[in-house]
């Protein structure tokens, strides 16, 4: 996309950018002047070039919104089916029953590796072998139950402990889970507040330019 008034619009801004630092020393009101007179003239570049660039990109941009159209529906379709099979899987691995047969089935696993430590401390038996080989398939047992993954010719499901929770009563919650909110402190310096302990207030001066 390298015309010729591309080319123009790129050394037309260069040429203000290279000139940008000398500009900004300012010493003088007339120094203030020249460079108020140089953002305006930026101001009004910028309008251009951003003007310029909605024309090209126009055709394009309806193009992808037409195709936005047609694609968005589906993957709304597929994001809902996701959700809800998601949703209903949450709701069995939260069910008291589930977490009852996850807990027989962590309290085997426990046992087998107990029983593994004690065959590891004395001589191996017929006994302790008999006692292994029990463990193990209490475990197999338990794992139907309550698998920690779920394995499928497709995919698999891997399941991560997530702990929530929901303020329920703000004035009650400790100053220790308390932190400062940008927006409240903005707000306070925006109504003249000037001072915030903790806080460092300070006035500063921003250019305005319009073109």
């Amino acid at each position: 996309m390298e015309n010729q008034e591309l080319i123009e619009l790129k050394s037309d801004s260069d040429l203000l950018l290279t000139k940008a630092t000398e500009v900004a020393q300012i010493e003088t009101v007339e120094h203030e002047s020249r460079a108020v007179e140089f953002l305006a003239q930026t101001k009004r570049r910028f309008k251009l070039v951003d003007t310029k660039f909605k024309e090209y990109t126009k055709p394009l941009k309806d193009s992808i919104n037409a195709m936005k159209a047609d694609f968005d529906p589906i993957k709304d379709s597929l994001n809902e089916a996701e959700r809800i099979v998601k949703q209903g899987m949450k709701t069995f691995r939260d069910s008291e029953d589930f977490k009852q047969k996850e807990r027989e089935r962590i309290e085997t696993e426990e046992l087998s590796k107990q029983v593994v430590r004690e065959i590891a401390k004395g001589e191996i038996t017929d006994d302790s072998l008999e006692m292994y080989k029990e463990s193990v398939e209490m475990v197999s047992e338990a794992t139907k139950e309550a698998p920690k993954t779920v394995t499928t010719e497709s995919g698999q499901a891997r399941y991560r402990k997530d702990w929530k929770f929901e303020i329920e009563t703000p004035i009650e919650v400790p100053t220790a889970y308390c932190s400062p909110d940008p927006k409240l402190i903005k707000e306070a310096v925006k109504n003249g507040v000037r001072n915030i302990q903790g806080v460092r207030i300070w006035e500063e001066t921003i250019p305005i330019i319009m073109s």
